[in-house]
């Protein structure tokens, strides 16, 4: 089990136990990235499923998480707060702000590795979570913690812009920017990107 899984754990408990008692590649240059960026969210709430986006059409497909969807051509997917790519590797840059020209790094870049993902909360109450094995991109990932040194644990975002570079050389920038919906609703997951950065 991966620290991010660790800590997802611990929250969703938390969480869980506080509702009961309370109801091309230019490696080196500036790049101002394609000519405005897009927004988008993504309902990531079914612990069991990963949403799959395509960032050239903005199109989205849901799969259990032993699946890929099939004839569907994605970039990066999401399981809750968890982050893979297709083939991709990943770099957080300094900047917080998804139009600022970025510098496109040489080296620092992170592929996706084997990790574990929450996948059952049935049985959470009584220390019982089901995991799942998956790859994951960890740079991606740290866009959110959560400090269990207070109760209720309190969430951050990173804020950071992130670069995605795919397998054919072409990046995409992506800056998330909040984890809930209009009513606090955690799991949908939302994100400014612009790709392909020009």
């Amino acid at each position: 089990m991966n620290a991010i899984s660790k800590t997802l754990a611990i929250a969703a408990m938390a969480a869980a136990a506080m509702t009961a008692f309370s109801s091309c590649e230019k490696n080196g240059t500036d790049n101002t990235g394609s000519d405005e960026a897009k927004t988008m969210t993504v309902d990531a709430t079914d612990y069991t499923k990963w949403v799959y986006v395509n960032l050239s059409t903005g199109e989205t497909s849901t799969a259990g998480t032993e699946e890929t969807p099939e004839g569907f051509d994605w970039h990066i997917a999401i399981h809750r707060y968890d982050i893979k790519t297709n083939g991709a590797e990943a770099v957080a840059t300094e900047s917080k702000n998804i139009n600022d020209p970025v510098t496109v790094p040489e080296s620092g870049w992170t592929a996706d590795s084997e990790g574990q993902i929450i996948v059952d909360i049935s049985d959470m109450m009584n220390g019982n979570i089901g995991y799942a094995d998956s790859n994951l991109n960890t740079v991606l990932c740290s866009w959110i913690n959560q400090d269990m040194s207070v109760m209720p644990p309190q969430t951050t975002l990173s804020g950071l812009v992130y670069l995605v570079r795919m397998s054919d050389g072409s990046i995409a920038k992506i800056r998330f920017t909040d984890n809930t919906d209009a009513e606090g609703k955690t799991g949908h997951i939302s994100f400014e990107y612009a790709y392909p950065m020009e």
